[in-house]
């Protein structure tokens, strides 16, 4: 199995003071400035590239810890006769100290880094602008 593996960090959910702006000819419209911030997450991902499912936990920060959760969440979700293939980018939390041994004693596991500067390479990290810029760049949540 190949997963495209990723994390959004710092995802807020900002309620706007007001809607959505009309402007003249040639702008489609326009945000204001003034909001009202209600919280933060940080999602990880982890998309299969043959069927398209992703398995997508959200968490408070984006740290070693909660990549180190997010592997438990994918040995939890991916059946145990599978080799796992996770193609990550070059984060810091992708490669820790704390992060090798555990990839290491699961044999199973493959790691592969996209290059650098290259992770829209990454499936994921296309979905996550998908949904940045479709649902949460002009969203407004209460």
């Amino acid at each position: 199995m190949v997963l495209c593996v990723d994390e959004r960090s710092r995802t807020q959910a900002l309620e706007r003071t007001q809607s959505m702006v009309r402007l003249g000819p040639g702008y489609v419209e326009g945000v204001t400035h003034g909001y009202s911030r209600h919280g933060t997450t940080a999602p990880f991902a982890a998309l299969d590239v043959a069927t398209d499912h992703v398995l997508t936990p959200c968490t408070p920060r984006h740290r070693r810890d909660e990549f180190l959760e997010f592997l438990e969440h994918i040995d939890a979700n991916v059946p145990d006769d599978l080799e796992v293939h996770l193609v990550v980018d070059n984060d810091a939390s992708h490669k820790h100290v704390k992060i090798k041994p555990r990839l290491a004693a699961r044999p199973r596991y493959h790691v592969h880094f996209t290059p650098t500067y290259s992770s829209w390479l990454n499936h994921v990290e296309i979905r996550f602008n998908i949904v940045t810029q479709k649902a949460t760049c002009r969203g407004s949540f209460s």
